[in-house]
């Protein structure tokens, strides 16, 4: 019933993207969220209008495990499947020079994760970037720390230019806030599920969400594929055959 690839996808975490990017509940926050903002700059580069200059400049932060890297993932994926040029530059990531993408013109995105982590020389290149960034306003600066910008461990003009910009902190979902983002993806794909089942997958899988939806998704497959309804046996059946 199981093929390979259908097994090695459950296994597999699912691609990062706005869509299964859940935010903590923000309540009565008369702030725009960051998610917003992002799939609002994906609206206007899907019909070829530049970045606006009230969203160009953006530092996300927050505890790891809290979803930075996989929103600069989502937005990098993006830039790359509309074909633009971006620098995409992490922690893990140093294999080639920043100066050499940073100069070029066409570039127009930088996606910098753990900005704490860069080397002085990439500290440099990031510092002349931040100053001519007015000079190109169309061009997206997205960067990622643990800290607030006031409390970053690098230069005091580093950090207080990526002050001046959009600033979010992110934070983890609670379990109650991950089984509620659950039930209204089965909702919204008019699931018929055992109302046990997310919270069993929450205490006994997987506890980041995108691998959690994954998981729904997979076990709907598989009950389509049986011909069964989508119960807790069949969850463990499911993942039993996985293992």
């Amino acid at each position: 019933m199981n093929s390979p690839q259908f097994t090695l996808d459950i296994l597999t975490s699912p691609e990062p993207s706005l869509d299964n990017f859940i935010l903590p509940a923000l309540i009565d926050s008369p702030q725009v969220s960051i998610l917003e903002v992002l799939k609002q700059i994906q609206a206007f580069l899907k019909v070829h209008q530049p970045v606006s200059v009230d969203w160009n400049l953006i530092y996300v932060w927050g505890p790891s495990g809290s979803g930075k890297s996989h929103l600069l993932m989502a937005m990098q994926k993006f830039y790359a499947a509309l074909g633009l040029p971006h620098l995409y530059l992490t922690s893990q990531h140093h294999d080639w020079q920043f100066a050499d993408i940073q100069t070029g013109p066409n570039c127009s995105a930088y996606f910098i994760d753990d900005v704490e982590s860069l080397n002085t020389s990439e500290v440099n290149q990031l510092f002349k970037l931040l100053v001519d960034h007015k000079n190109v306003p169309e061009k997206l600066i997205f960067v990622s720390g643990s800290k607030s910008s006031h409390h970053l461990k690098i230069r005091d003009d580093i950090s207080s230019r990526l002050s001046s910009g959009l600033n979010f902190e992110l934070s983890f979902l609670t379990d109650a806030e991950k089984i509620f983002a659950l039930q209204e993806l089965i909702k919204a794909r008019g699931l018929n599920i055992a109302p046990d089942l997310p919270h069993w997958l929450l205490t006994h899988f997987y506890r980041d969400l995108p691998s959690l939806i994954s998981i729904i998704e997979a076990v709907d497959h598989y009950s389509l594929q049986t011909k069964r309804p989508i119960t807790l046996p069949l969850l463990k059946e499911l993942l039993h055959s996985t293992t």
